[in-house]
Order: structure tokens, then C-alpha cells, then sequence
């Protein structure tokens, strides 16, 4: 109605005058209209909350859907009356059908729901409404509405709409009938449906049917006695002599005479019946044999057939093996005599190769001893670079104190003429020593050796430096004038000795070097001695892996000889047998 009035009036004249009309006002809980732009009215007036959208409400965009007027499953409890409700909507169009919003009202189904509640079965049962869906609407239990049919009935759920179907609530059996209700929209598919209980409604049938039983019974107590009888005599003698004739047949014998085929009621029909059915097993226990001969003369000939395939197919099959067996036996005979050859040349290659690794063995030995050996001496020259330098240190001291004594001499010292010029002149071939000495120990040939022979001359000119200050001792008066000379002269001999020093000392560093390198090269010689060793046994494990090498590549050399011999009576057997087969 909301949707005439707005097609006519416009939808605001629409809504003033339906929300305003009598049936509105008491046929329904709430009526309201919606417009496109979100505006909403409804009677009676109430406070909506903030932001709501009728536009975003199911009935609104249900009914925009259908495009018509909707009806929604009922829906908890209305506030005003407690029971369930509904709601109505219808999209509402102007006169060239542009839509202008929905219309709807909420009413109450209580009126709707006592009716159902209160149909009358007797005390045998009650009705309810049930969706197409399965969801209860209306139940006289109100905790059922709108739960699903499978919370009433246990076990399978009947199909809704059917007439009838037995059905159990609990443990009681019950009988459900469902009947649709017709002129609702089609977004609707309701149906009321009617539970009673089985043994209630089935109360009266059984009564009918246990007195029907008993005069049945009865009667056919007394037909049977008479039936029987009648049988015995008429029916069951001639066809008891019927069955030991088809037993005769069924045994193999053919020529069984049926006496009861002359009769003229039924028992004389299934003689005859069976009398054609002994012409018929006759005729075909001699079809089957002629057809068994054919067969078996075909089966022959197709397995004659069929085993010159099988010998054609086999000699392809296995002749080719063959082939290949023989040309890989030939081919391994080769490969091990390969073997062998080459196995004899790893033996022989690895025996020279063990007594070449014996005799570097040996060699490295030697070189361990001699490496030892340098060892030893370059500790010794060590030592002896050691004691030169200790005595030059004692050198150094000696001539500090000679300095020393010629200071406190230069008072007494005046006249040193010529032991003056001799001292000059040791002083002379002590540098040339020293100078000697300092080349033969940057060259170092010999670790010393030259050194050794530069000490025994500075010894010796020591000596005679001793021996000329006893003859100064004796011109002390005459040397004065000359000590100053001789002073520094002594300064000059205790510089050079202090190089000599110096020197003994970069000696005995190197020495120590050479000595590190000399610890060095015996160490490495040991190691190469022990991997001499290990490379002589691996040789040694090569050579007998050589020979077991050569052992087993004789095995297949031998196994590949019998192998091919075994083919070729392989062979032979093969053709014996394809020609066998093919005389079969």
C-alpha cells in the first residue's frame, strides 16, 4: 500500500499519509519508510542510534533485491508483546519505476502462533511451523523457534514436504506430516507440519488387523487340511514321478519314458513339457558334440598355430639373447686378457718402483745421519765462536788495563826510541791481523777456521807486546817523552779488539741461524726418511693388489672362456628345442 500511495502522492506525501493510517497504527508493531538519500520515518516515533543507515538493513536491501515485496523469517522476541515477529518491506517506485525507497512494518505472529498451538489432535500430538531450510519458526516448546528441525527429531530428518514419514522425537516413534502453506512471497517456503504419535495413530489399524489375523488364520487352517489332500492324490504323486525322470536326465540318460505326459489336466502339460524338454536335451547333448569336435579340431590347429608363433617369437627373442650372450662373452674374454696383461705390468711396475723407493729410503737415511753429523759441528763451532769471543771481551779488559799502567808510567817514561817504533810496529801487524781476522769472519767458509789461525797470530803478537814492555820497563827513563803516543796507540788496540768482539758476536749469531737451519733440515730429513717408509709399504700393498689383480682377471678370463662355450650349447639346445616345438 506504501508503494501505491508513493507511485501516486510522491514518497514524502506517502509516508505522512500511510504511517498516519488506522491499519498502521493497529495491525502493526512499527511501520517506516526509507528513502534513497538515507532520510527514515517511522510510527510510533522512536530514538534511533547515531549513524544509522536503513539503506545498510536486510529488509531494506532484501526488497531492493527481489524488486517486490519480501517477507523475513520470524526473528527472537518483539518488545512490546514477547513473541515473535516479522517484517514486511516493498520497494517503493515512482510512475516511470525509478525507485524511491522501501516501506515496511514489523508484526506479530503471537495470534499466528497460538493457532498453531492450539490445533486439536486428541492428545496424540501437536503442529508447528518449519522452514523449507529445516529451522523451526513456531513450536509449542517456544526454546525450539529457531532451532534446527535436527534439535526435535533424532535420527534421519524426514524430507519436508512429504505427505507422511515416520519419525522419532526421543525415544518416542512418531509419524510427521508436513503441508506447505500456499500465497506467500517466494522468498518464503513454509509448511506446517503435524507430529503424532505412532502407536496412537496406528491404535485402531492394529486392532482391525489382529481380528482380521485371527479369522484368517482359522480359515486357512481349514483350507489347508483339504488342500493338502487334494494335492497329495492330483498333484504331488505325478509330479514326484516327474521329478525322478528330470533326475534321470540330469544324470545323462535321455531315453527316460514320462507316463504322466497322456494326462489332459496340467500335470500332463508339464509332461509334455518335459517330455519336450528331453527331445530338446537330446538334440543338443548331440549339437554339443559335434560342436565339441569342431572346437577341439579348431583349438589343435590354433595351437599348432599359435606354437610356430611362439617357437618364431621365441627363436627372435632368445636367439638374439644368445647372440649377445656369445659377442659379450667374446668381448669379455678380451677385457680380462687386457686385464691380466696389464696386471702383470702394474706388478712388475710396482716391484721396480719399491726397490727404487727402498733405495731413496736409504739414501734419505744417509742424508739424516749427515744431517746430524752438521748438526753436531755447527754446535761445536758455536762453542769455539763462543770462547773467541769471551777472549776478546778479556782482551778488551787487558788492554784497558795496560792503558791504565802506561798513564801512570808516562811520568817515569822518557826514552822509548825504539821500543817505542817496535811497539808501533806490532801495533801495525795487529790491525793487519784484525783486519784479517774481520774479512775471514764475514766469509766464514769453514765456520771458524780462519778465525782460529787470525787468534793464534794475535796470541803470538800479544806474547811479543809482553815481552817488549819488559824491555820498556828497562828504558822507563828514556820513554817519558813518549807515553802519550804509546797511550793512545793502546786506545787504538782496544777499539780494533772491540770490533774483534763485534764481530765474534755477528759470528756467533749467524752460527746460531745456521745452526736452526742445520736442526731444520734434520728434522725435515727424518720426515722424509718416514715418508720413504710409508711409500715402500704402500708400494708394496700396490704390487699384491697387482697380483690379486692379475689372479682375478685369470678367473674371468677362465669364467668368460666358459660362459662362451655355455652359449654355444645354449645355442644348439635352443634349435633343438625350436625344432621340436615346430614338429609338435
Amino acid at each position: 500500500m506504501l508503494a501505491q500511495q508513493a507511485a501516486l502522492h510522491g514518497i514524502d506525501a506517502a509516508s505522512d499519509r500511510a504511517l498516519d493510517l488506522p491499519i498502521s497504527r493497529d495491525s502493526f508493531l512499527i511501520s517506516y519508510v526509507s528513502r534513497t538519500d538515507g532520510f527514515f520515518s517511522q510510527m510510533p516515533k522512536e530514538d534511533l542510534p547515531p549513524g544509522y543507515d536503513p539503506r545498510k538493513r536486510p529488509w531494506y536491501q532484501a526488497a531492493v533485491a527481489a524488486n517486490g515485496p519480501i517477507l523475513t523469517e520470524p526473528y527472537g522476541a518483539a518488545a512490546r508483546s514477547g513473541s515473535l515477529t516479522i517484517t514486511s518491506a516493498a520497494p517503493m517506485r515512482d510512475a516511470n519505476g525509478a525507485l524511491l525507497g522501501v516501506a515496511g512494518s514489523d508484526f506479530d505472529l503471537g495470534a499466528l502462533a497460538r493457532m498453531i498451538n492450539a490445533v486439536d489432535t486428541g492428545g496424540t500430538g501437536y503442529a508447528y511451523l518449519v522452514s523449507r531450510a529445516g529451522k523451526i519458526l513456531i513450536h509449542p516448546r517456544a526454546e525450539l523457534n529457531g532451532k534446527p528441525l535436527s534439535d526435535l527429531i533424532t535420527g534421519p530428518l524426514p524430507a519436508i514436504g512429504q505427505e507422511t514419514a515416520e519419525t522419532r522425537e526421543g525415544e518416542r516413534p512418531t509419524l510427521t506430516a508436513f503441508a506447505r502453506v500456499p500465497d506467500l512471497p517466494a522468498s518464503l517456503d513454509w509448511y506446517v507440519a503435524l507430529s503424532v504419535d505412532r502407536a496412537h495413530a496406528f491404535a485402531p489399524v492394529t486392532r482391525l488387523a489382529t481380528a482380521l489375523a485371527a479369522t484368517t488364520i482359522l480359515v486357512l487352517l481349514v483350507l489347508a487340511v483339504v488342500v493338502s489332500r487334494l494335492m497329495s492324490v492330483t498333484v504331488a504323486r505325478p509330479l514326484n514321478r516327474l521329478v525322478a525322470v528330470l533326475q534321470r536326465m540330469a544324470g545323462g540318460d535321455v531315453e527316460a519314458r514320462i507316463d504322466v505326459a497322456a494326462r489332459r489336466d496340467e500335470i500332463g502339460a508339464v509332461g509334455r513339457a518335459v517330455e519336450a524338454i528331453k527331445e530338446m536335451v537330446a538334440r543338443t547333448a548331440r549339437e554339443q558334440a559335434e560342436v565339441t569336435r569342431v572346437a577341439e579340431a579348431a583349438a589343435e590347429a590354433e595351437r599348432r598355430r599359435t606354437m610356430l608363433a611362439l617357437a618364431d617369437g621365441f627363436e627372435r627373442a632368445v636367439g638374439g639373447i644368445v647372440g649377445m650372450v656369445s659377442s659379450s662373452a667374446t668381448e669379455l674374454q678380451a677385457t680380462a686378457q687386457v686385464m691380466t696383461a696389464t696386471a702383470s705390468q702394474t706388478a712388475a711396475q710396482s716391484t721396480s718402483v719399491a726397490a727404487a723407493a727402498e733405495q731413496a729410503s736409504a739414501n734419505v737415511g744417509t742424508v739424516a745421519v749427515a744431517s746430524e753429523e752438521l748438526g753436531t759441528s755447527v754446535q761445536e763451532i758455536a762453542r769455539q765462536v763462543a770462547g773467541s769471543a769471551a777472549l776478546a771481551q778479556g782482551a778488551v779488559a787487558e788492554a784497558g788495563r795496560t792503558s791504565h799502567l802506561v798513564g801512570e808510567l808516562s811520568a817515569a817514561v822518557s826514552q822509548i826510541g825504539d821500543v817505542v817504533e817496535l811497539i808501533s810496529t806490532i801495533a801495525g801487524q795487529t790491525n793487519l791481523l784484525a783486519l784479517n781476522a774481520t774479512i775471514e769472519a764475514a766469509r766464514a767458509g769453514e765456520a771458524g777456521r780462519g778465525f782460529a789461525v787470525v787468534a793464534a797470530e794475535v796470541k803470538a803478537l800479544a806474547n811479543q807486546t809482553a815481552k817488549a814492555t819488559g824491555e820498556i820497563a828497562g828504558h822507563i827513563q828514556r820513554i817519558q817523552g813518549s807515553t802519550g803516543q804509546a797511550v793512545t796507540a793502546i786506545d787504538v788496540i782496544e777499539g780494533r779488539i772491540r770490533e774483534i768482539d763485534g764481530v765474534a758476536s755477528s759470528i756467533a749469531a749467524a752460527v746460531e741461524q745456521q745452526g736452526a737451519a742445520t736442526r731444520e733440515i734434520v728434522r725435515n730429513v727424518h720426515e722424509a726418511a718416514t715418508g720413504a717408509g710409508e711409500v715402500t709399504t704402500t708400494i708394496a700393498g700396490v704390487a699384491g693388489a697387482a697380483e690379486e689383480t692379475g689372479a682375478a682377471a685369470s678367473q674371468v678370463l677362465s669364467a668368460s672362456s666358459e660362459l662362451s662355450r655355455q652359449s654355444e650349447h645354449l645355442s644348439a639346445e635352443v634349435a633343438r628345442f625350436l625344432a621340436t616345438v615346430r614338429a609338435a
